[in-house]
């Protein structure tokens, strides 16, 4: 068994933020783009405040004669120099925090999804058809537990993922050679379930995933 990583989740995170802001009104778009001005302006105020504090600490002999409220004011700008500058940026928030509109995240369809996905079907390589969707009742990897999971071939192996037609979510991907997996039906209870194992590592699919396996890998 073969674990394939992801490690471009920010391409998947710049393609959702798009169309999630794509689907706003324009209205809803005004307010998202006012309230990244605003948190500009806040961190603005507060980097302002820090450089003023040490400003104050390391070069008011400049302007103050007296020797020892010159040292008074260096060791309380020192002190203030981050609780400062934390304390008067939040004064700043709560000035302005009736005047700015609120934060409107689009809503994530299923047609967005499959957007968002699509780095990683391709770089999983999941095909366009003669793929195949199926519950995972169980699993010795408890993330695959009560999922809806995507089974596919790549080159004669099982590549199995999250259905990324359904879910953003990147589980990883698995994929197995023919030698050395075992792909079984069991009964549980009421239900025909396909036990898949490799290394100690198992899945406990849908019915249908065994027909669907033991088709491509020709079994018996």
């Amino acid at each position: 068994m073969k674990k394939i990583k992801y490690c471009y989740h920010y391409k998947i995170q710049n393609i959702e933020n798009k169309l999630r802001f794509k689907s706003l009104s324009k209205i809803e778009k005004r307010n998202r783009i006012i309230n990244k001005l605003f948190t500009a302006f806040i961190i603005a105020v507060f980097f302002f405040w820090v450089v003023a504090f040490a400003f104050l600490a390391s070069k008011n002999n400049i302007f103050i004669s007296n020797k020892n409220l010159s040292i008074t004011i260096s060791v309380m700008c020192w002190i203030l120099l981050f609780p400062g500058s934390i304390a008067i940026t939040a004064a700043h928030l709560l000035l302005f925090k009736n005047i700015i509109p609120p934060v409107t995240q689009g809503k994530i369809t299923s047609e967005m999804i499959i957007k968002i996905t699509k780095p990683l079907r391709n770089y999983y390589e999941v095909p366009e058809k003669n793929y195949i969707v199926t519950k995972c009742y169980k699993s010795s990897n408890e993330l695959l537990s009560d999922k809806d999971l995507l089974l596919f071939f790549v080159d004669g192996k099982l590549r199995i993922t999250n259905n990324l037609y359904q879910s953003k979510k990147d589980l990883g991907c698995l994929e197995f050679s023919k030698e050395e997996t075992s792909v079984k039906n069991i009964i549980d209870g009421k239900l025909v379930k396909t036990m898949i194992k490799c290394d100690g590592f198992y899945l406990e699919l849908g019915y249908r995933a065994r027909t669907y396996i033991y088709k491509y890998w020709e079994m018996k």
